[in-house]
């Protein structure tokens, strides 16, 4: 499964259509916790590991299988919503949409791994493991700690991953404000 370098680097591009929404505006305060919800629902299924310390064995305490599920992502998503809603005064409807496409990216990302065993989508439903037929990621190596050159590899491909996801993000930014007429000319 992908670090969190790489989950968290699709919020570049979340970002600005949540700007463009209207969604994160305001005060400073308001903007931080938007935000924070944002990287929390980017990281939100790879929370399986701290639910498996309190409910060992279970689905939802096996990683990639009830919390990496259509399920728990959308129910996730909406208690995102609504801590967005209470917290950040933002519109329950439009920050479930962006919480819910962020779940969503996390769960196709860790289709895409790499000798990965897939995951649990439509748990609890099915426990069969979905994987996606090519690989992005080479993923983080949980099952071997000590061997450094793995996640060397991880690092840096997530990295370089993270810096074209930027600069798709400046590029399309630069094309969306080349596009919009300058104020006063007709």
């Amino acid at each position: 499964m992908p670090s969190p370098i790489a989950h968290t680097a699709m919020a570049i591009l979340l970002y600005p259509a949540a700007q463009r929404q209207r969604l994160i505006q305001g005060d400073r305060t308001r903007r931080l916790t938007l935000m924070f919800l944002l990287f929390t629902a980017l990281c939100l299924p790879d929370l399986d590991f701290a639910v498996g310390w309190v409910y060992p064995g279970t689905p939802l305490g096996t990683h990639a299988i009830g919390m990496h599920s259509l399920v728990v992502g959308t129910i996730g998503a909406a208690v995102l919503a609504l801590l967005g809603a209470v917290f950040a005064k933002g519109s329950v409807v439009k920050l479930y949409g962006l919480f819910v496409g962020a779940i969503a990216l996390h769960l196709l990302m860790d289709m895409m791994t790499w000798g990965g065993q897939g995951i649990a989508l439509l748990w609890p439903f099915s426990e069969m493991r979905i994987r996606l037929p090519f690989s992005l990621f080479y993923g983080v190596r949980h099952s071997n700690p000590g061997a450094w050159h793995l996640h060397l590899i991880t690092l840096v491909s997530e990295l370089m991953f993270a810096g074209l996801v930027w600069l798709v993000a400046r590029w399309r930014q630069r094309g969306l404000s080349q596009q919009q007429p300058e104020a006063g000319v007709a």
